[in-house]
Parts: C-alpha cells; sequence; structure tokens
C-alpha cells in the first residue's frame, strides 16, 4: 500500500514539476532576448545580466527537483526545543529571529510564502525550487550562544521540515494539517548552526 500512495503522489508530482521548469525556460529565454536588445556601447545591462544569472540558477534546481521526484512545497515551523526552560521569552525571540532569516531567503529566492498561525504556533509554507531539498537539511536544532563559557546563556530553536501534502488545502483545516504533517515529521536533536 506505502508503494501504491508514492507512485499516486510522484505522478501528480512529476507533470506539476514539469510545467514550472518549462515556464522557468521560458524566463531564461525571454530574458536572453532582453539581454541582446539591451546591449549598448558599454556592454550588458548588469540588472537583466543579474536577473538572468539567478533564473538560470532557479532552473536548474527545478530540473534537479523534477529529475528526483522532490517535494514542490516544503513546511517549516520553528519551535522552542526546551519548553520548560527558565526563558521563555528569550526561546519564542529566539524563534520568532529564525522565521524571519527563513522568510528573508525564501523571499531572495523568489520562492512562495505562506504563514499559518495556530495561537502561539507559526507554520510556513515554501514553494519554489529546492525548496524542500534545501530546508530539510536545516533540520534539527539551531543554537544561539551568548556567550561561549556559559551554557545558561545559550537558546535553542528546533527546526522541523517536512514535505508538504499535495493539493490546495481547505482553508479552516490548513494550520491544523500542517502542523500534523510537522509533527509526523519526527524532531531532530542534532545541532545544525550555532549563532553567536
Amino acid at each position: 500500500a506505502a508503494d501504491a500512495t508514492a507512485t499516486s503522489t510522484s505522478t501528480v508530482v512529476a507533470p506539476i514539476a514539469i510545467d514550472r521548469v518549462k515556464a522557468a525556460m521560458q524566463t531564461v529565454e525571454s530574458l536572453r532576448e532582453r539581454l541582446d536588445k539591451a546591449r549598448d556601447a558599454r556592454g550588458h545591462s548588469s540588472e537583466v545580466m543579474g536577473r538572468l544569472a539567478r533564473q538560470i540558477f532557479v532552473t536548474g534546481m527545478g530540473i534537479e527537483d523534477a529529475s528526483s521526484d522532490a517535494p514542490i512545497e516544503a513546511v517549516l515551523s520553528v519551535e522552542p526545543a526546551l519548553e520548560g526552560s527558565a526563558d521563555a521569552q528569550a526561546a519564542r525571540a529566539w524563534c520568532a529571529q529564525v522565521l524571519k532569516m527563513y522568510r528573508g531567503w525564501a523571499a531572495k529566492r523568489g520562492m512562495q510564502i505562506d504563514d499559518y498561525s495556530m495561537g502561539n504556533d507559526v507554520v510556513l509554507t515554501v514553494s519554489g525550487f529546492g525548496a524542500f531539498r534545501l530546508l530539510a537539511e536545516e533540520a534539527g536544532l539551531h543554537v544561539l550562544e551568548a556567550s561561549e563559557d556559559d551554557e545558561s546563556s545559550r537558546v535553542i530553536a528546533r527546526v522541523r521540515v517536512a514535505a508538504a501534502p499535495p493539493g490546495d488545502l481547505p482553508a479552516s483545516s490548513a494550520a491544523k494539517t500542517l502542523r500534523a504533517t510537522i509533527e509526523k515529521a519526527g524532531a531532530s536533536n542534532t545541532v545544525v548552526r550555532r549563532y553567536r
């Protein structure tokens, strides 16, 4: 039964990913044509050249996603790793800062970001080429160390990442469904990054 589910998901995901890659390749071609037309005595437009380079990179990520049947969307949550810690306010502030970092990362890459809130919890969906493959490497503990010598000055956030469920979710139950998806992904206790 598990194989049938995996096959049906991959047959749905692959055509969508291929369609997205085709659209991205059309954008590359359009930018290349625009670059050729915008050439003047000083050479090529640096603005168009930069956009073309980013689009080529993103399209490459899309090709990798399509060829490996990688999920199109990732679900990400950031939560305090030690709920009973003495400084819960500092832990929540650190989690908010880490979430802001991921929002900025995704926006810089032109990915679509949606926030779903449930009380104090926020779950993000991030959609774009390479989103799941790159964010999956971020799952684990992110440790903020105010001082190397004082362990009590550490604040730890746990990042969880999962593949988003395929298809559109009803607005009334999206946050709950995404929270359940994250919970199924489990919680890694591996330190992924240290910050000072």
